[in-house]
């Protein structure tokens, strides 16, 4: 009985072992963004990734910055991170800017809705610095063709699916579901859904 007994402890304990073994085995890594470096005058964005064995990724975007007129007001050097993530962002021009409209002939609501006119695209990611909320930001575009080059008034525009690849990834590491969420959004393209965001992302503005 003895052996019986003994022998069933050994069996459970190697099935045991081997299970567990099996499931870091099959752990998959969890993907996370921690830093945002954003080189306004060779108008790209790094996005650095945490790595395995302490080593971070970084993958390179072509995006717009800046224009060299509205550059002096980029808070170079300091480090903000990404507090907020809007879905279908609405627009509220600064009174500088509408003004700058209205020199031009051209006339600007003080709010533009979400939808193909709105300038900032389907998403937004809002900076905030030693705590407080800013408008600068990272967002989609619908002016595709202004990627690669010096001509906002003070935001980073990316690439639709670059825009949305960070997004994606931020928000699923601050534990929501990240598909779900664009489904709603796109469910109901006229309403704007605003996410905080806790774990958000070191961002800093590059003289370079």
């Amino acid at each position: 009985m003895r052996r019986i007994a003994f022998f069933v402890v050994l069996l459970t304990v190697c099935i045991f072992s081997s299970a567990y073994a099996e499931e870091n085995i099959s752990a998959p890594a969890m993907e996370r963004i921690v830093e945002i470096k954003i080189h306004v005058i060779s108008h790209k964005v790094d996005v650095i990734y945490e790595g395995e064995d302490e080593e971070d990724l970084t993958k390179r975007h072509e995006a717009a910055t800046a224009s060299p007129r509205n550059a002096g007001e980029i808070p170079y050097g300091k480090v903000g991170r990404i507090w907020q993530i809007v879905l279908n962002p609405a627009w509220s021009p600064t009174k500088k800017i509408r003004e700058e409209f209205t020199s031009k002939k051209k006339n600007l609501p003080k709010t533009i809705p979400p939808g193909r006119n709105n300038p900032l695209g389907k998403i937004k990611l809002f900076i905030s610095f030693d705590d407080n909320n800013s408008t600068l930001g990272l967002h989609g575009t619908n002016e595709p063709k202004s990627i690669g080059k010096r001509v906002t008034h003070g935001c980073t525009r990316m690439g639709s699916d670059d825009i949305f690849e960070a997004a994606r990834i931020i928000l699923e590491q601050n534990g929501y579901d990240a598909d779900e969420l664009f489904q709603k959004a796109q469910k109901n393209p006229k309403k704007t859904l605003i996410i905080e965001i806790y774990d958000g992302p070191t961002v800093v503005h590059l003289k370079d």
